[in-house]
């Protein structure tokens, strides 16, 4: 079953935090503050999809919260729908630019209110998903190169300690298990290695709510 999204409510309207639970509260996890500052410190708590956040709002305004929201770095990714009743050129403008992602005015119709929802958290999770090809780029990148830098001098050293097992007397004990014991290391570098060039071929799989990580679980088969 796939986890719904979250999403944290920052309205002084209880009337309207009640409303939107009841139209979205079976379709996402929901959350709500009533004022700027219990909403700002739930979104550092919570770290939500998204907020759905008012612009006129007691304690701390709606512009201040998103200010700070895109200030700390655990939010920045945060999605933020600003809802107020300014539809000024002024006010819309000054919440594209400090961030938001989109600008719904009220009264809003809850049928576009939902699309531009569900939008934004596709657009988020896309978002997600070109981040962490990234990341398993550079991951590849990174095991190909370490793979061609390491391969080279270790064939030299596993090959200087053949020779040495063939042409040296090896009767002293001592010798015997220093040779042996530097051609063991040189083959567990190199499956080492060997397992390290099979991270080209690693996903990202995950591992809790907001968090991936890489699957190396095919390395030890």
């Amino acid at each position: 079953m796939q986890e719904k999204h979250s999403i944290l409510i920052i309205e002084d309207s209880r009337e309207l935090v009640d409303l939107l639970y009841r139209k979205f509260g079976e379709t996402y996890t929901l959350s709500f503050a009533l004022d700027g500052e219990e909403g700002l410190a739930l979104a550092a708590s919570l770290k939500p999809d998204l907020v759905l956040l008012d612009v006129n709002l007691p304690k701390k305004g709606g512009f201040s919260v998103l200010k700070d929201i895109r200030a700390n770095k655990e939010l920045s990714g945060v999605t933020v729908l600003m809802i107020t009743g300014q539809s000024d050129t002024e006010s819309v403008v000054k919440g594209f630019s400090l961030g938001a992602a989109d600008y719904i005015v009220k009264p809003f119709n809850f049928v576009e209110l939902s699309a531009r929802i569900e939008s934004q958290l596709t657009i988020r999770q896309l978002q997600r998903q070109v981040v962490d090809m990234e990341r398993l780029n550079i991951l590849r990148e990174v095991a190909v190169s370490f793979n061609h830098e390491i391969n080279n001098p270790l064939m030299s050293i596993s090959t200087f300690a053949y020779f040495l097992e063939k042409k040296l007397d090896l009767a002293d004990p001592d010798i015997d298990q220093s040779v042996h014991g530097i051609i063991s290391e040189v083959a567990r570098i190199a499956d080492i290695v060997d397992k390290l060039s099979a991270a080209t071929h690693a996903a990202s799989v995950n591992y809790q709510p907001g968090l991936k990580m890489i699957d190396f679980s095919h390395l030890t088969e």
